[in-house]
């Protein structure tokens, strides 16, 4: 999914910034928008800075249940403080993970035509121990 996001606010990524009403054509967003944390109200900012007929478009998590990273964490559950990490809907990465959940929040904030396709993907984690090391702790927004 895509959308917008100011690095520099923690917390209200997306909903901290006033970009002004119709100032652009698109957004886009890697991997920023499921940690919104108010979807509805951020989705909407972005909204007002998009002009009429703007378009938005992101990538997010897709389901857990399908992410080998995810199933692979999720068996050393028992042995590191993980929580709910890796639970559909609730805050965080897997927020946007459900299609209908998507559809739900961008309607709320305003969009029409909303469109949700799955796109199936794999990541180069690294070619030896020391690149997988460093391309995991890089990872996530603050890396984009």
């Amino acid at each position: 999914m895509m959308g917008g996001s100011d690095r520099g606010e923690r917390g209200r990524v997306g909903a901290c910034r006033d970009f002004g009403p119709a100032a652009f054509g698109v957004a886009v967003s890697r991997f920023g928008v499921m940690f919104f944390g108010d979807p509805v109200e951020a989705f909407a900012d972005i909204g007002r800075a998009l002009r009429p007929g703007g378009r938005l478009a992101f990538i997010c998590a897709a389901e857990a249940e399908g992410n080998e990273w995810i199933t692979a964490m999720a068996a050393l559950r028992d042995h590191l403080p993980f929580g709910e990490f890796g639970t559909s809907g609730g805050p965080g990465m897997f927020s946007l993970a459900d299609p209908d959940r998507i559809r739900t929040v961008l309607s709320a904030a305003g969009f029409v035509d909303v469109g949700v396709a799955g796109v199936e993907a794999y990541g180069d984690w690294g070619a030896t121990p020391r690149t997988r090391r460093t391309s995991c702790w890089t990872a996530g927004p603050d890396a984009i």
